[in-house]
């Protein structure tokens, strides 16, 4: 079955939304802004996925703590936006936990950011403009992004198949 790929831009107080899939309505519910500490998704000895949520602190600040962890653990750092609504980035998370995933994943440390939960601080990183999500930024060990990205538009299937052959070239070229 091949994800629906469609994605669509609405202005909501200066801002872009970005909706994959989703029919948008005027109610759209917000999630709850409730502080939050970073949720570790998957720690192995080879990678770690990281969700960052606000927890009352800005992008760049949580960035920057979550930095000193990749560098304990000597792992390149990247970022991804995503959403809960998107069902490609749904898919993709749990590929990601497919063992065949390993070696793409191998020496990273992924931070997840929300596309609702971050929607008016993601200036605060500096991200360029997306169109699409899912969305990877390659950053520098100081959080700056790199100008290396790839999204879901590189890939038609978000399985481990799939995403091994797109993947393991953008995460092992850093």
């Amino acid at each position: 079955m091949q994800a629906d790929r469609s994605v669509a831009a609405y202005p909501f107080e200066g801002k872009s939304m970005y909706l994959c899939g989703y029919t948008f309505g005027s109610t759209m519910p917000w999630p709850d802004q409730a502080e939050t500490a970073p949720t570790l998704l998957i720690d192995t000895a080879r990678f770690r996925i990281e969700e960052l949520a606000p927890h009352g602190a800005t992008l760049d600040i949580d960035v920057r703590e979550a930095l000193a962890r990749v560098q304990a653990r000597g792992l390149k750092p990247f970022a991804c936006v995503s959403a809960t609504w998107c069902t490609p980035c749904l898919e993709m998370f749990e590929s990601f936990t497919d063992p065949r995933m390993a070696a793409t994943l191998e020496g990273i440390h992924l931070l997840k950011l929300d596309l609702e939960a971050w929607d008016r601080k993601f200036d605060d990183l500096h991200l360029p403009q997306f169109d699409s999500i899912p969305v990877f930024f390659e950053l520098s060990a100081d959080g700056v992004v790199t100008g290396r990205t790839i999204d879901g538009n590189a890939w038609e299937e978000s399985t481990p198949e799939v995403l091994v052959k797109v993947l393991t070239p953008f995460f092992q070229q850093a």
